[in-house]
């Protein structure tokens, strides 16, 4: 069966009269022997399609794979494309890529966008966003300038000798508790302080189990790079600590689409502790 492996980034960009209408894409290229396809020159193909598979944009570009077999390039940029992403529905949308490999294997993927850019997203819908300045005098409940449950500020004495604290302003004893409670804070923040780090590995083959210098904390998310490219292709990661060893994580390869390691992948861990 023919696959590709890809870990897609994408930046987009305003379209419109005043920007380009352009997206940037990353993949990591292997052959249907899950081989990295290194140092070659590949021709792609990257369509985008709407909800029904249907062809919205289209265009072919040469590019060369570098040595851990990752390709870059600019979506919007080719001069033979055809369609249009105006009007392309972000919400729906898919991003297939057929890529010829030097053999003259051909290698072709379909994955969703994942991410939609606000920017392009609200071309498309359609609609319009109002912004309204509060108005703190406002009376009016209907206004959309009228600020809803606003505190009444208690007016201050022109003369020292008329004030009374009824309005609870600070005074020494308060001001003192204010401290003690600043403090109190202080030591509940510097006792949940975090460090984040990272550490990389040269793999081995079939390697699973990674030996951190630090015990990473259980409730933070731990991610993993595998050549580069983030492991799962999301923002969540895959790697889950070690039950009973919080400085090890475990390598799951069926979470990253079966691929196991190989000998000298450089692996990235990157986690909090």
């Amino acid at each position: 069966m023919k696959k590709i492996f890809t870990f897609v980034i994408c930046m987009f960009f305003a379209i419109g009269g005043l920007f380009a209408q352009k997206l940037s894409y990353q993949a990591v290229v292997r052959n249907s022997a899950n081989e990295l396809v290194y140092d070659a020159s590949v021709t792609v193909v990257l369509s985008i399609l709407d909800a029904n598979g249907a062809v919205q944009y289209s265009e072919t570009q040469t590019a060369v794979t570098n040595q851990n077999g990752l390709i870059s390039l600019i979506v919007g940029e080719a001069t033979n494309a055809t369609g249009s992403m105006v009007g392309v529905n972000w919400n729906d949308a898919s991003i297939k890529t057929v890529i010829t490999l030097p053999s003259g294997e051909v290698i072709t993927n379909v994955m969703p966008v994942t991410a939609v850019p606000y920017a392009l997203f609200a071309d498309n819908t359609g609609g319009s966003i109002n912004q309204v300045q509060s108005n703190w005098t406002e009376t009016n409940q209907d206004s959309r300038a009228y600020i809803l449950n606003k505190p009444t500020i208690p007016s201050v004495p022109t003369n020292v000798s008329a004030f009374q604290n009824d309005a609870g302003y600070l005074t020494r004893d308060s001001i003192a508790a204010l401290q003690q409670t600043i403090i109190s804070l202080m030591d509940i923040v510097t006792s949940l302080n975090m460090r984040m780090t990272q550490e990389q590995f040269t793999a081995t083959a079939g390697q699973t189990i990674f030996n951190l210098q630090h015990a990473a904390k259980t409730d933070c998310v731990v991610r993993c790079y595998v050549n580069g490219v983030m492991v799962g292709g999301n923002h969540n990661g895959v790697l889950e600590l070690n039950a009973n060893n919080a400085q090890q994580v475990v390598y799951d390869a069926a979470s990253n689409r079966n691929y196991v390691l190989k000998a000298n992948d450089r692996v990235t861990i990157v986690y909090w502790y």
